[in-house]
């Protein structure tokens, strides 16, 4: 796992994105993503990904399921292509009969 973080002069930890990349399958993940407040929709998201996408040409990105504005971010970012995967529906109830 990588990390990268933005912090404001009063050392405040607003902006943090954590990533996984492997060289040899040419995968890469994108774990955690955020920007809190007003600091948000200033480009700090993007200019993090871009962060961890360089040198990283070819590989394919997925995604875990995030908040609300991260599952906007990442169609609009689109470049390259991140796969943004959807939790699996559970069910906890018996599959046979009562």
């Amino acid at each position: 796992m990588q990390e990268v973080r933005a912090k404001a002069p009063d050392e405040y930890d607003f902006a943090r994105l954590v990533w996984q990349a492997c060289a040899l399958c040419r995968l890469g993940m994108i774990v955690k993503i955020r920007v809190t407040g007003p600091w948000q929709r200033h480009g700090y998201n993007s200019r993090m990904v871009r962060f961890a996408l360089r040198g990283r040409d070819g590989y394919a990105w997925t995604t875990t399921p995030q908040s609300e504005d991260a599952q906007a971010f990442f169609p609009a970012f689109a470049f390259p292509p991140v796969t943004v995967f959807v939790a699996p529906q559970w069910s906890l109830r018996p599959s046979g009969p009562a």
